[in-house]
């Protein structure tokens, strides 16, 4: 058996880009290639290359998977060059509109500066949010290979003790050794797992529960302004406490408004009586409306496909495959239309595609002065992840 490829399957690359996962996956698909021609080519009577060809086997789809699992996160770094691109893009767009001198005259300068600025604060905020998605990853994943690794400990001890106390008295010195040093080494290792626990249950406490981001809360949730957000209607402060009370019931068209409460209490009713009694049901339903055709494919996590997000050899999909610029646009296409106005700036949906229900929150303040809606990357949500801290704690 060829030692290059049992090194190969041994020691596998396992790098933090995407294309550095791709490489690893085509020598990993290359090893298991190699491995299936020599099983073919070999009798059944050469046991010792057929029970390595099983070893290396085994190892090389540990490493798909584990190449598989990284790719769940790598695959998103295209998100981020297509957020730039569409930084740029819409820039230049705005720079080409087509309007009439009134409105060039009109001094915006200030305006202008401030918008970007908001952007600004808000790319700031997500990197927030993406070292929470981050660290709570990372919580639940040590978790686990610390539980999988006590468990192996565990059967490893029981089969030892086994095998110790059955052991015959003449080999009594010997045996003796071998058994001190077996339990010096579970000693160091039952030291070790101890203090990596408590690193845990501290990690735990520090935890933001990041799936309520993403779950319908079900009761209201106390959460924090992390930047300042200004309406004329309203103006809610950076640390500022709030109480998120619908994390997906934002700005569905022509489905449902919120009553808006001033400083001085009046309320204007923006939509009809019947938005006020809408379900939790009819709010998903409402979620896939008529923009849903402008909307881009999402990642689905839950996907039977082994290759999700390893498509090798065959080309990446980007997550992002056209932009949304507004009305009237086909997908992929530049501008396509001169009379197209600042107008369609305003649809209620996220340039990228995703509907403004899942990325506006219902929110009032501590007060019950103001009830609206705000983007939810500006909301901090400080309640523990008790989950995380039972588990950590177990």
């Amino acid at each position: 058996m060829d030692m290059e490829i049992r090194n190969a399957c041994e020691t596998p690359i396992f790098g933090y880009t995407h294309q550095s996962l791709e490489d690893e996956m085509a020598r990993q698909q290359t090893i298991e290639g190699s491995s299936k021609w020599i099983r073919e080519s070999v009798t059944s009577s050469n046991h010792d290359i057929l029970n390595q060809i099983s070893y290396i086997t085994e190892r090389v789809e540990t490493n798909k998977d584990c190449l598989h699992y990284l790719a769940g996160i790598t695959s998103m770094e295209d998100i981020y060059s297509d957020v730039t691109a569409f930084n740029a893009k819409r820039a230049l767009r705005l720079i080409m509109e087509n309007l009439d001198n009134k409105f060039w005259r009109r001094k915006l300068s200030g305006p202008i500066n401030r918008c970007w600025q908001n952007l600004g604060r808000y790319s700031e905020l997500a990197t927030i949010h993406l070292k929470n998605a981050a660290d709570f990853h990372q919580f639940y994943y040590d978790a686990r290979h610390l539980e999988t690794k006590l468990y192996d400990r565990h059967k490893k001890f029981l089969y030892n003790r086994g095998r110790f106390a059955e052991m015959n008295h003449e080999y009594y010195t010997n045996s003796s050794k071998e058994l001190r040093d077996w339990l010096r080494s579970q000693f160091d290792h039952l030291n070790y797992v101890v203090n990596r626990s408590k690193q845990l249950i501290e990690q735990s406490k520090s935890l933001v529960p990041i799936y309520l981001r993403t779950n319908r809360i079900k009761s209201p949730v106390n959460g924090v302004m992390l930047c300042d957000y200004e309406t004329p209607k309203f103006k809610l402060t950076a640390g500022e406490r709030i109480v998120i009370i619908d994390n997906m019931a934002g700005g569905v068209q022509n489905k449902q408004k919120f009553l808006l409460r001033t400083g001085t209490n009046q309320e204007e009713d923006i939509t009809s009586e019947a938005s006020h009694n809408m379900t939790s049901d009819t709010l998903d339903i409402c979620e896939t409306d008529s923009d849903s055709h402008s909307r881009t494919e999402e990642i689905d996590d839950r996907s039977t496909d082994s290759n999700s997000y390893l498509r090798y050899p065959k080309p990446r999909i980007t997550t992002m495959p056209y932009w949304n610029f507004g009305r009237g646009q086909t997908s992929g296409s530049e501008i396509t239309s001169s009379d197209q106005t600042s107008s369609t700036f305003t649809e209620n949906v996220s340039p990228l595609g995703q509907s403004s229900s899942k990325l506006h929150w219902h929110i009032r303040s501590i007060d019950g002065k103001v009830e609206a809606l705000v983007p939810s990357v500006c909301v901090w949500i400080p309640s523990p992840d008790m989950e995380a801290q039972e588990k950590a704690i177990k």
